[in-house]
């Protein structure tokens, strides 16, 4: 089993109470609510086209297709406090998308937050940006088997066709997303 850092334990309105452990934010009888950060990164600034990892081997629901890049909130030990939803999202981004290479500058633009409750041990403070970032992306083996842009009228389609081939979150990112950008159909 993947050894996590604590992670970060937030209220409804996502403000910080304490640094938790992993195993005890997804606790099935008893789950904590917990940050994470979701980017979704597009092929151009029209905004049409968003990249979608497959999930890895070693991942949660290996062989899903998933935001471009995600993560929890880690609390950092050493100095006392929670990585920023911004740090995070550059962790995620540069951990997920370019295994052992230094990523190429990008811009994240913060979305919107919103809660998430899709099963009954997840309980997320998600906070949302996207980013523009064409090509080429070097995914690191264990966590995304590829990477791959899809259409956004495509994508609402197919995951209501095809939802066992995405994770719980995709759906739900996507579509507060769309709402935040009044973009939703």
């Amino acid at each position: 089993m993947v050894s996590h850092p604590p992670i970060v334990q937030v209220d409804d309105s996502g403000n910080v109470i304490d640094p938790i452990m992993y195993k005890d934010a997804h606790n099935a009888h008893r789950p904590v609510r917990h940050a994470t950060s979701h980017v979704l990164v597009f092929d151009s600034p029209r905004f049409e086209r968003v990249l979608l990892q497959k999930r890895g081997g070693s991942a949660d629901k290996p062989g899903a297709y998933d935001s471009s890049a995600t993560g929890h909130i880690d609390w950092i030990v050493d100095e006392d406090r929670p990585m920023t939803p911004e740090e995070t999202a550059f962790k995620e981004f540069s951990e997920e998308l370019f295994h052992r290479r230094a990523p190429q500058c990008i811009s994240l633009e913060f979305i919107t937050t919103c809660l998430k409750h899709t099963r009954p041990a997840d309980r997320e403070f998600n906070y949302i940006f996207r980013a523009v970032h064409p090509d080429p992306f070097h995914p690191n083996p264990n966590e995304v088997s590829e990477a791959t842009f899809f259409g956004i009228d495509f994508l609402l389609e197919d995951i209501e066709r095809n939802r066992p081939d995405y994770t719980d979150s995709v759906w739900h990112i996507l579509s507060k997303y769309l709402e935040a950008t009044d973009r939703y159909r």
